[in-house]
């Protein structure tokens, strides 16, 4: 069973990276996620946190079940505030909820309860409180992780894009899930159809949270979107040309850092994505130094670092972000 995303060559120059990812999304993914926690990645809690989830939350497994469809309006593609996603949510149109709900039907017997969401605002309520219950529980108190590791993804996929193309691009996403046939785009997770983007584009966003499988939102506005697993090692890293020199260091951060470890935050802001030697180069010290004031900006939560087959990439925490924008 494969589902295909046909491309023209106007889609593939309009394909965007998400900047940050979806907190519904990931949240949507960790429920489904749940119905077999022994295939979920970055999974820190374990089994402390489910007896404590409250009854209402079978409204959300009732709807978003471990494979097959579930309705999109429950996971906006937006990123940034949860609560703004669940507002989104909350004023849903009715014709959008009744045309996904009827899509969710061809796979499995509705719920009583879900029979009433488009017509009954106080039923779309409390589906959308619950949700936002399940992210204060099991997302939000790792958000800062979730968003460093998307932009470490987000980072070596501009790399890709930059140094090889975009059909390295498409190749590298998640194999075998996901697999380049140019012009087709074949996503292999248990769906079937066919979408033609017909000049809108694709937009990829790197998830977290779940059982590492794809999913599509073909209806998606403005643009369709396809979610990946995101710190997939299956493509390379290749290096950028390092700055001529390093930025100047606000000498608030240098007073609290130190010159050298402030020069180096400051370089990874500035070129996020970097490899230790790219930082070393970049902050003119040598590559163990680098290597050493990354892993003590790490320990600090400043810093976030993947590794990618024989490199490592450096990207700012929102924690070290929120440092420098004080300085």
């Amino acid at each position: 069973m494969v589902y295909r995303i046909h491309f023209t060559a106007e889609d593939l120059r309009r394909i965007r990276v998400i900047g940050s990812p979806s907190p519904l999304m990931e949240t949507l993914r960790m429920v489904r996620g749940l119905w077999k926690p022994s295939l979920m990645r970055h999974v820190p809690w374990k089994g402390r946190v489910v007896p404590r989830l409250p009854a209402e939350a079978r409204l959300v497994f009732d709807l978003a079940p471990p494979r097959g469809y579930a309705p999109d309006f429950l996971s906006p593609a937006r990123p940034g505030d949860a609560q703004e996603c669940i507002e989104q949510i909350r004023s849903t149109p009715r014709s959008v909820i009744r045309r996904e709900m009827t899509q969710f039907a061809q796979e499995r017997p509705v719920p009583g309860w879900a029979r009433r969401l488009d017509d009954d605002p106080q039923v779309l309520e409390r589906l959308a409180d619950t949700l936002g219950q399940l992210h204060a529980m099991l997302v939000a108190p790792y958000w800062d992780q979730v968003t460093a590791q998307a932009a470490v993804d987000r980072a070596a996929r501009a790399r890709d894009m930059v140094d090889h193309g975009v059909d390295h691009l498409l190749r590298s996403l998640c194999p075998p899930q996901i697999r380049w046939n140019p012009p087709i785009l074949e996503i292999h997770t248990g769906l079937t159809g066919e979408l033609h983007l017909n000049g809108r584009g694709l937009l990829l966003i790197p998830t977290v949270f779940g059982s590492g499988m794809p999913s599509v939102n073909c209806d998606a506005e403005p643009q369709p979107w396809l979610n990946y697993p995101a710190h997939h090692d299956g493509y390379p890293t290749l290096g950028v040309p390092p700055p001529t020199a390093p930025a100047a260091v606000p000498r608030q951060m240098v007073a609290l850092l130190g010159r050298t470890r402030a020069t180096v935050l400051h370089a990874i802001a500035h070129q996020p994505g970097c490899t230790t030697g790219e930082l070393a180069a970049a902050a003119r010290i040598s590559l163990s130094s680098a290597s050493e004031h990354a892993t003590v900006l790490r320990a600090a939560g400043l810093v976030a670092t993947t590794r990618r087959r024989q490199s490592v990439l450096h990207v700012l925490t929102p924690t070290g972000q929120s440092l420098l924008v004080s300085s």
